[in-house]
């Protein structure tokens, strides 16, 4: 991908890309634990305290029982079985990354960076090299979220208007 081509997507991305992105994957974390319940999806609004850190909120982030056996009332007292940045067009690469080495310094199991603008994931799991997903390879939760699989480009595939033939409306309540 040229540097050009980056900007154009820069300047054209609108700033909710990575909300959706963020709540898409919350969505399918969700439903795989409605099968396999042995834990909780977070959202972004949840500090987990990292040791030698401090209180950080990842835009996801999961905790099995084991590691949160009841859900806190305010902050989570210790870091998440799996964190994720979504890093979009509007976040600093330095805080980005600064924040992603807190969690490997935090011993997070996994660690999933998805870069909304190149369309990729970064998988950072503990004691192994850095692996770069694209659009046609697959998430998977190895012993985090185990059988949890997701093909990439299910984070990305989103009309930029509405489809045709969907409602204008909101259904009836």
């Amino acid at each position: 991908m040229t540097i050009e081509l980056v900007k154009e997507e820069l300047e054209e991305m609108a700033g909710g890309v990575s909300g959706v992105v963020g709540g898409r994957l919350t969505g399918y974390i969700f439903i795989y634990l409605q099968e396999h319940d042995f834990g909780q999806v977070f959202n972004a609004d949840t500090d987990f305290m990292l040791p030698d850190v401090g209180k950080r909120r990842p835009d996801v982030a999961f905790a099995s029982y084991a590691t949160v056996p009841e859900i806190p009332r305010d902050f989570v007292a210790v870091p998440p079985d799996l964190a994720v940045e979504v890093v979009s067009r509007t976040d600093q690469i330095d805080d980005s990354d600064a924040k992603i080495l807190e969690y490997r310094q935090a011993k997070i199991k996994l660690i999933w960076v998805i870069r909304t603008v190149l369309k990729v994931v970064e998988v950072h799991h503990l004691g192994k090299p850095i692996l770069v997903l694209e659009e046609g390879d697959e998430l998977d939760g190895y012993e985090v979220l185990p059988g949890f699989k997701l093909p990439v480009h299910k984070l990305f595939a989103f009309p930029t208007q509405a489809r045709p033939g969907a409602a204008k409306t909101m259904p009836p309540s």
